[in-house]
């Protein structure tokens, strides 16, 4: 009985005799490889387990205070600072309600940093959202 073996120059028969693979085997190879990795990443998408992102991200004005709700897909939460919609200015950074205080979210310590000119209304050792304007 012969058996196939795999080697890096294709296929053989025990005995030593080279058969290479034909085009078709190599084709069905080929498609079964992308479906598994297919239906790998469909069964990791579809585990209810994974966190999913929100979409929509509070966003804190660093130099009015004011916090905005904007949509994760908006074109203004693209790059931060992001861009405030009543200003214009790249003035907002992400933030989130934390035991009852708004914060800065700690991945976004170095934008705060960078507006330390424009800063006055987050705490820059504490990232705590500080003397928010009474309207908001």
């Amino acid at each position: 009985m012969k058996v196939r073996h795999l080697c890096s120059s294709g296929w053989f028969w025990e005995g030593g005799t080279l058969e290479k693979p034909t085009v078709k085997q190599s084709v069905l190879l080929g498609l079964g490889l992308v479906a598994l990795m297919v239906s790998g990443y469909l069964v990791f998408r579809s585990d209810p387990s994974q966190p999913r992102l929100p979409g929509e991200v509070d966003f804190v004005c660093v130099k009015s205070g004011e916090r905005f709700v904007l949509d994760r897909k908006a074109p203004e939460c693209k790059v931060i600072p992001a861009r405030n919609p009543k200003t214009s200015e790249r003035t907002l950074i992400p933030c989130s309600l934390k035991d009852g205080k708004w914060i800065v979210i700690d991945h976004y310590r170095s934008a705060v940093t960078n507006l330390a000119g424009e800063n006055r209304y987050v705490d820059p050792e504490t990232l705590e959202i500080r003397n928010v304007p009474s309207d908001q």
